[in-house]
């Protein structure tokens, strides 16, 4: 039970520090406190949690007692008790505690015998490790590292897809093995005129992808005599008016449309359609021989396409001498690695642990949960809270 003496303050012995603040919430004399989201002094409201040795104390030099409350908004007399200070508290519903018993708070402002957290350690070290793909895919990889314990936790992992055409290649740089993946693209073609006739283009699209399938290159005879070469865009469209001569016959070369095309120092030269298209002779074509009216849409481009599979990644990886230091790679479960790899932006192994660590503990660990210890046996068997002399450590 609690002491046949009832203290008529809230410090009964040391020198805490006294402190004040607003109050966000009803606060009483005895309460443990805590800060808000917005700031305020409020009942500390987290069972178990982290808390500091701050006590609402009374307002004695306005003729109040411990039993006067303190009002949201009112400013709290409160002080942050140091190692050995004595405390007139409360102790929270339906608690029975001893004397000497270690208390922390009870998520309203009382307090409650403490309760360690039950926690698992690690036997022995376990190795950190990542999943990378999909294994019904048949794209998974598991990657673990080579070494045990934590220092695992630092290797990463990025799969690169910004090099089309380029050979699937491992760098590692530290702990960070990046791996540049091969990728598949084209870009859209057509061709007009005819390689045996000395006229043949082909044109490609300047940007890979299917976007350039929608090109479209008009040759136009222009109908009328002694007409230059002119050429305008619309949209995708390439118009190109050929040149003739007096008789209105087309006079403009290949040679001259891949002038007219490529180079800037060309009277006909139009920058926005040599932004979206290149052209050449096709073959062996001369571009002797002067071209016809024809059009053409550009078709057989492709998007990017990643074609390592898992298998060749793995493959890669083993191949490195840097990389096969850090990690072991594998298929990871049932898949085969027959499927292409999809790129991954840079993600650490993780899980990791050291000989002795704690794994589990079946919720969060506090740090700072023990605030006091009682300073006599009080069994509390009624529904509210009731006074306890305790001891800050």
């Amino acid at each position: 039970m609690p002491s046949s003496t009832y203290p008529k303050k809230i410090i009964l012995k040391g020198d805490p520090i006294r402190k004040e603040d607003e109050a966000g919430g009803v606060i009483t004399p005895g309460h443990l406190l805590n800060y808000d989201a917005s700031g305020d002094l409020v009942a500390h409201a987290t069972a178990g949690g982290n808390a500091a040795p701050a006590f609402a104390v009374e307002q004695d030099f306005l003729g109040k007692t411990i039993n006067d409350n303190y009002a949201s908004e009112d400013r709290v007399q409160y002080v942050v008790a140091r190692p050995g200070d004595e405390i007139y508290a409360f102790l929270a519903a339906l608690q029975s505690v001893l004397k000497g018993a270690f208390l922390e708070s009870a998520g309203n402002g009382s307090l409650r015998e403490h309760s360690p957290s039950a926690a698992s350690v690690a036997e022995q070290a376990i190795a950190a490790a990542l999943v990378t793909g999909v294994e019904g895919d048949n794209n998974a990889i598991l990657w673990t590292a080579r070494d045990t314990g934590s220092a695992g936790n630092g290797i990463s992992i990025t799969m690169l897809n910004t090099a089309v055409g380029a050979a699937l290649s491992v760098d590692v740089i530290d702990n960070n093995i990046t791996v540049t993946l091969a990728e598949t693209a084209a870009a859209a073609a057509g061709a007009t005129g005819v390689e045996g006739d000395n006229n043949g283009l082909t044109w490609t699209a300047q940007e890979i992808g299917t976007e350039g399938d929608n090109i479209v290159i008009v040759l136009q005879d222009p109908g009328a005599n002694d007409q230059d070469l002119a050429i305008t865009v619309a949209q995708n469209t390439i118009i190109i008016s050929l040149a003739t001569d007096g008789g209105g016959a087309i006079t403009t070369t290949g040679a001259q449309l891949i002038a007219a095309i490529t180079e800037d120092t060309d009277p006909a030269y139009n920058a926005d359609a040599a932004a979206l298209v290149t052209v050449d002779d096709t073959g062996a074509s001369t571009g002797a021989v002067a071209v016809t009216d024809e059009t053409v849409q550009l078709s057989g481009g492709a998007d990017a396409v990643i074609t390592s599979t898992a298998a060749q990644v793995i493959a890669a990886i083993q191949a490195s001498s840097a990389a096969n230091a850090l990690v072991t790679v594998d298929n990871e479960g049932d898949s085969t690695g027959a499927g292409a790899v999809e790129a991954v932006a840079t993600v650490n192994l993780s899980g990791g642990i050291d000989e002795g660590e704690i794994t589990s503990t079946g919720g969060t660990i506090y740090q700072r949960a023990i605030v006091a210890r009682a300073l006599e046996d009080v069994d509390n068997s009624t529904v509210n809270p009731v006074r306890i002399k305790v001891e800050v450590i």
